[in-house]
C-alpha cells in the first residue's frame, strides 16, 4: 500500500542529516522538511484531476443537480407541462437545501463555541510537549481538512505520526523558543525605554 511505503520512507529519513544544517533558522528548516514530505508525496502517491465548479453553492444537492439538468432538456425538447413542474420542483428543492445548510453551519459553530468554552477555563500548565504527546495529537487530525499553504495534508500527518512525530515536535520547539527570545528582546527593550530619563547617558554615549 501506499501508506506503507511513505512509513517506510520517513523511518529510513535520518532526520538529524536535514535538521543539522539549519541550526536555529526556523523558516529554513520548516521549508526544507515540508519540500522533503512533498517531494516523497509526489513520488509515492498517485494523482488524479479532479474538476472543481466555483459557481456551486455549497447548498447545491445531488438531487437538485438533477432536477438542474432535467431542466435542461426538457428547455431544448420543448415540453413547456413538463418544465413547469420541473421548475416547481427546483425552487423546492432550492428552499430545502438552503435550511438544510444553514441549521448545518448554526449547528458547526455552536458546537465550536462550547468546545472553545469548554477548552478556555483549563489553561495549559506548561508548553513543553513530548513525542508521545505530538504522536497522540497527529493521530487525532480530521483527514478531510483541506491543505494549508504548505501543501501538507493531515492525512500525510495522521497516517505517517510514528515516524513524523520527533521531526514535527523539532520544529515546534524551535518555534517556541525564537518566540521566547524575541519576547526577551523585546522585554529588555521596554526595561530600558522606561528606565531612561531625559539627560542621563545613553547607550551611545557609554
Amino acid at each position: 500500500m501506499v501508506s506503507d511505503v511513505l512509513r517506510d520512507c520517513f523511518e529510513t529519513t535520518d532526520w538529524d542529516v536535514l535538521c543539522r544544517p539549519h541550526r536555529e533558522d526556523i523558516d529554513s528548516l520548516t521549508h526544507c522538511i515540508t519540500d522533503y514530505l512533498n517531494f516523497c508525496v509526489e513520488n509515492t502517491v498517485p494523482t488524479k484531476k479532479v474538476l472543481c465548479f466555483s459557481n456551486n453553492k455549497p447548498w447545491v444537492t445531488s438531487e437538485l443537480k438533477a432536477l438542474l439538468n432535467k431542466k435542461k432538456r426538457l428547455v431544448r425538447s420543448g415540453g413547456r407541462e413538463e418544465l413547469r413542474r420541473v421548475q416547481k420542483q427546483i425552487r423546492r428543492e432550492v428552499r430545502k437545501g438552503k435550511i438544510s445548510y444553514r441549521e448545518k453551519v448554526e449547528e458547526h459553530l455552536q458546537h465550536n463555541n462550547i468546545r472553545e468554552r469548554g477548552s478556555s477555563t483549563l489553561p495549559p500548565s506548561n508548553l513543553s510537549l513530548t513525542v508521545d504527546r505530538v504522536k497522540k495529537e497527529l493521530k487525532k487530525m480530521k483527514t478531510r481538512k483541506a491543505m494549508g499553504p504548505d501543501g501538507i495534508s493531515s492525512r500525510l500527518l495522521k497516517t505517517c505520526a510514528d515516524q513524523l512525530s520527533e521531526v514535527v515536535l523539532r520544529i515546534f520547539n524551535l518555534s517556541l523558543w525564537s518566540k521566547l527570545r524575541s519576547f526577551g528582546r523585546l522585554l529588555v527593550w521596554f526595561q530600558y525605554q522606561n528606565m531612561h530619563t531625559p539627560g542621563s547617558p545613553t547607550i551611545l554615549d557609554w
